[in-house]
């Protein structure tokens, strides 16, 4: 039983990172795959703005660059994350996104 419950998580997982793959590669003109330490590199880069209430998103314009939904852009080249970036990913976009689309400051 526990067998079956941790194949139906790892296949939810699967199916959460390849829409993000998908979202990454569809909205973006170029996209390259990444790791936790490009991704936060790449951030740290950005001058960013808030997004519409409730989004947990961030944009900056100027740099053409963008957290929302599953999509990563850093100036106006898309991130796709590997998988154990991406659950990390997910956990850090939870705690440092606030729901009104502002970051805290811990990045910079």
């Amino acid at each position: 039983m526990a067998g079956f419950i941790l194949c139906l998580v790892l296949l939810a997982f699967e199916m959460c990172w390849r829409i993000h793959r998908e979202m990454v590669s569809e909205h973006t003109g170029q996209w390259d795959y990444g790791g936790v330490a490009e991704f936060i590199r790449e951030f740290r880069k950005q001058k960013w703005e808030g997004q519409k209430p409730g989004s947990r998103s961030l944009h900056s314009h100027s740099d053409n660059s963008q957290i929302h939904a599953d999509i990563i852009e850093f100036n106006g080249k898309g991130m796709v994350l590997r998988r154990r970036a991406w659950l990390w990913f997910l956990f850090w976009k939870r705690i440092h996104i606030h729901q009104d689309g502002h970051k805290r400051g811990l990045w910079k």
